[in-house]
């Protein structure tokens, strides 16, 4: 394992998901049932650049950078 993962201060979950990220093509993090602030605030984390879309009845936030990807799904109100 690289030497940089092995940090004290790194929980186990945090130094595998390091491990897949350096073995991945790509990578993706989604939240579910977020707020639509909270679904921007989170994409956006990644960088500007951040998408807002609607399919049907669903809606959500993205971003890609490199081989990131970040989407936040938005609670639908009724």
């Amino acid at each position: 394992m690289n030497k940089r993962i092995k940090k004290k201060y790194l929980t186990a979950d945090e130094k595998k998901v390091l491990e897949l990220y350096h073995a991945a093509q790509a990578v993706e993090f989604k939240s579910f049932r977020l707020e639509s602030d909270e679904a921007r605030k989170l994409t956006e984390r990644l960088g500007e650049g951040s998408h807002f879309n609607k399919y049907n009845s669903s809606s959500w936030f993205r971003n890609v950078r490199g081989k990131i990807e970040v989407t936040g799904y938005v609670i639908e109100e009724e």
